[in-house]
């Protein structure tokens, strides 16, 4: 199966898509990877779709495939849609990673509209460092003050 992700043959996108909805969490999480690594934008509304699989891996590998395929064109809009959620440390970590990534300096604003609803410590950190790699500005400033000082760092 994995082999398809390999060949980058955009002919297989349709049948791997097709394998975002099998019953068996193990294909899934392999056709999420295969699109990442075939790269064609085609995929982007299944594998955004697939972003909310109560499966994990499936979590994790649209969202790295949704990386692949934006990271050279920067789609904000898209990136913006990976989700911050609490429920699922690990994969807000691998997110907040991805946008970071993707955004650069320009996810400040994403993350400050974000972080004020955060409990997670871990998650708020990871944000908190994104942010203090961002640009300053005021308003990124008076946050990240304001955070350090909640969470006893100043």
């Amino acid at each position: 199966f994995l082999g398809l992700g390999f060949s980058r043959d955009k002919s297989l996108v349709p049948f791997l898509i097709r394998y975002l909805a099998d019953q068996r969490n193990k294909y899934r999480s392999y056709a999420a990877w295969c699109l990442g690594e075939i790269g064609d934008v085609d995929a982007m509304p299944a594998l955004v779709d697939a972003l909310r699989d109560p499966e994990r891996m499936v979590s994790y590998y649209s969202s790295r495939a949704l990386y692949e395929l934006v990271k050279d064109n920067k789609d904000e809009d898209l990136v913006k849609k990976l989700p911050i959620d609490e429920s699922d440390e690990w994969l807000a970590l691998n997110n907040i990673d991805i946008i970071y990534r993707v955004l650069g300096k320009k996810a400040a604003g994403h993350f400050l509209q974000q972080a004020p609803n955060l409990e997670n410590p871990r998650i708020l950190a990871s944000v908190i460092s994104c942010l203090s790699l961002c640009e300053a500005d005021e308003e990124n400033n008076t946050f990240l003050l304001k955070s350090l000082k909640e969470l006893c760092l100043l």
